[in-house]
């Protein structure tokens, strides 16, 4: 609210009505997303950084697996 204000009274004081609702509206949209699209974006890291601790375990056993049984070839 206060970035509007400032924006509005000493950028642009010559906005009309019109011009001011469409950027209060605009600002409120994008405020509404952002604040829907943060928790999403960190639950995806969350399950994103899970995924990738489980691949890295089971490249390792896979790791461990190969070089037994290359071990037992020979």
């Amino acid at each position: 609210m206060l970035a509007s204000v400032v924006r509005i009274y000493f950028f642009d004081p010559e906005l009309n009505a019109m011009s001011r609702g469409l950027y209060y509206l605009v600002f409120l949209i994008f405020a509404m997303l952002m604040s829907w699209a943060t928790p999403r974006a960190d639950e995806l890291e969350v399950r994103v950084a899970e995924r990738t601790a489980e691949l890295t375990r089971a490249n390792e056993e896979l790791r461990l697996e190969i070089a037994e049984r290359k071990q037992a070839e020979y």
